[in-house]
């Protein structure tokens, strides 16, 4: 298979990187639209070429967009007038005039369109969906309290970045990386029924956000995220028969009952691992998920799913 990809720094490099060790893909064109491109971190493969004209991407059996959102919308309406398959990074735009356009596509393309909220393709979806499987063993889930931090905005390098500049919302905080935690809501409880979005600072260095979701079906979620808090990735999820905290490389199951003593104290509850793995490689484990999701449904010419398209753009929409 020949894979044409449309960015070549920062996320794009994982993508390459990750496309590379397919042994699917044959070659990989990708596209720069500056003519000198700083190129050091590319993959020095045999298999990655550098090309500066976007026809030379036409002899490509699918695409990957991970140019900046604002670029998605043109690079999408090219590529679908060449009848591609398309891998498009979240969010796949950053304006109401290009959700519509996106929404307004017809069913055909939209199958073959796979928009990349890569966290469907996580072992924190995974657990999360067997729990709402196991209500016999669980309960049902009450509450969804999700802390995402990174500490960013005391990094030099960073003072003018691009995520402490912008005025739209998808390259802020909430947008940037909310935008996840939002589809993977939709995806797992469905319509949302009433939203908040909190900005907590009014200094950009230290983009914070408190994002609060009720969903049709009476789920409650918040989010909180920052630039400027210490490393944080923790996930807890309350239901009625017990508590799972997904954090410290672990999700930890514990059981509400039987936390008394014979004098009626409390005592700390039983708990047990569910899953032991490592937090930091997720993002780039379920990238990579998601990338061989659709190489494969590439290779099969099969239509990818309505629901996870018209998810993606309830998705835009909560921000829009």
């Amino acid at each position: 298979m020949n894979l044409g990809i449309i960015g070549y720094r920062n996320h794009s490099q994982k993508i390459i990187d990750l496309v590379e060790k397919n042994k699917n893909i044959k070659n990989i064109n990708v596209f720069s639209y500056k003519k000198k491109p700083n190129i050091k971190n590319i993959s020095q493969s045999s298999k990655v070429k550098i090309v500066f004209y976007l026809n030379e991407l036409n002899n490509s059996d699918a695409i990957i967009i991970a140019s900046p959102s604002k670029t998605h919308k043109k690079y999408l309406n090219y590529f679908i007038k060449k009848n591609k398959y398309i891998f498009c990074e979240k969010p796949a735009c950053n304006s109401k005039k290009d959700y519509i356009f996106l929404k307004n596509l017809n069913s055909k393309n939209k199958q073959k369109i796979h928009i990349n909220y890569n966290l469907l393709f996580s072992r924190y979806y995974k657990i999360i969906n067997s729990i709402i499987k196991n209500k016999k063993k669980y309960g049902k889930i009450i509450y969804l309290d999700i802390k995402l931090t990174n500490g960013i905005s005391f990094k030099k390098k960073m003072q003018n970045n691009w995520r402490f500049k912008s005025k739209n919302i998808f390259e802020q905080i909430a947008g940037n990386l909310g935008v996840h935690y939002v589809n993977l809501f939709i995806s797992l409880f469905g319509n949302i029924f009433k939203k908040n979005i909190y900005k907590l600072s009014n200094n950009k260095k230290n983009d914070s956000s408190l994002l609060v979701l009720k969903s049709k079906s009476n789920k409650l979620a918040s989010f909180y995220f920052s630039y400027s808090s210490p490393l944080t990735d923790e996930i807890n999820i309350y239901l009625t028969n017990a508590v799972i905290k997904i954090n410290d490389n672990k999700a930890i199951l514990i059981y509400p009952r039987d936390t008394f003593d014979k004098k009626g104290y409390f005592i700390n509850p039983r708990h047990s691992t569910l899953h032991n793995f490592s937090q930091s490689k997720e993002y780039d484990e379920s990238t990579k998920n998601s990338l061989n999701f659709f190489i494969k449904k590439v290779k099969s010419k099969s239509a990818f799913s309505l629901t996870q398209y018209n998810n993606a753009l309830k998705t835009l929409k909560f921000f829009l």
